[in-house]
């Protein structure tokens, strides 16, 4: 009798460890694509962020060389105007 119920008890486990592995084994996979999706969205959204950012600051530095010019002028008139 020892040896029918390790028998049964091999027969039921084995599959039932199968189903489980395999199970786990999918949901470590879908894991996984979830975290590299997560991943590519965050550096995308880095990669914009950075592109603002760099935006912002090229326009700042236009609109500060922009108001350089215009106190150039001013003293370049001023200038003038105490000239005449």
């Amino acid at each position: 009798m020892d040896i029918y119920f390790w028998a049964i008890a091999i027969g039921l486990g084995l599959p039932l460890w199968w189903f489980a592995f395999y199970a786990t084994k999918r949901m470590r996979i879908g894991k996984n694509l979830e975290r590299e999706a997560q991943a590519k969205r965050n550096l995308e959204r880095f990669a914009m962020e950075q592109a603002a950012k760099a935006q912002t600051e090229k326009q700042a530095a236009g609109d500060q060389a922009a108001e350089g010019q215009k106190s150039v002028i001013n003293v370049e008139k001023t200038g003038k105007q105490e000239q005449n």
